[in-house]
């Protein structure tokens, strides 16, 4: 697909399913556009993995928790999003399509988003999940086209934006011994 259908395909489906907000998931889950929860990346609510063990743990629960949301073999768009500061300091470089600007408003900052048509299999994407949790990315989510659903790393956890509260409420019980203690669930 030429650059500028694949950039005004990935803005239809983000309009279609979210609408004028970006892609940035502290933007969505402020907005509350969506159902959200957040699982922990790791037991006892542990930020980065000092093991082999915690990498595993990291990666697993990261495959788990991005299949159930998107489903292996689905449709989906992978956005990368970079802010101008963010060129030298970040470890990998996307292979997307620059797709839209997003501008922090407290702060003045702008993102670019990079998108990708991709397919989510299960194990495809751990060196991409592995940066991520070590925080050596940009803002990144994966975007499934069919219905909106959004599963968006970060480091230490992963906020997800279901496309109901019943899907909200079986991953809760699925995972619960993934989820934060926080009242608000951060």
């Amino acid at each position: 697909m030429p650059e500028n259908q694949t950039a005004a395909a990935f803005a239809s489906d983000w309009a279609q399913h979210i609408g004028a907000t970006g892609p940035l998931a502290h933007h969505l889950r402020a907005e509350r556009l969506r159902p959200w929860l957040r699982f922990h990346a790791l037991p006892n609510s542990k930020r980065y993995a000092e093991t082999p063990e915690e990498k595993n743990i990291i990666l697993s629960r990261a495959d788990e928790l991005a299949t159930d949301m998107l489903g292996h073999g689905s449709e989906c768009w992978l956005v990368e999003c970079r802010g101008d500061t963010d060129s030298q300091r970040l470890a990998t470089k996307t292979k997307g399509i620059a797709a839209l600007k997003i501008t922090e408003l407290d702060d003045d900052f702008e993102w670019t988003a990079y998108v990708c048509p991709i397919k989510w299999k299960t194990g495809s994407s751990r060196r991409l999940l592995w940066q991520i949790a070590k925080d050596l990315t940009g803002p990144t989510l994966w975007f499934k086209r069919a219905n909106g659903a959004i599963f968006a790393p970060y480091d230490g956890g992963f906020d997800l934006f279901p496309t109901s509260h019943a899907h909200v409420q079986t991953l809760r019980h699925k995972y619960a011994d993934w989820l934060s203690d926080h009242p608000d669930g951060l």
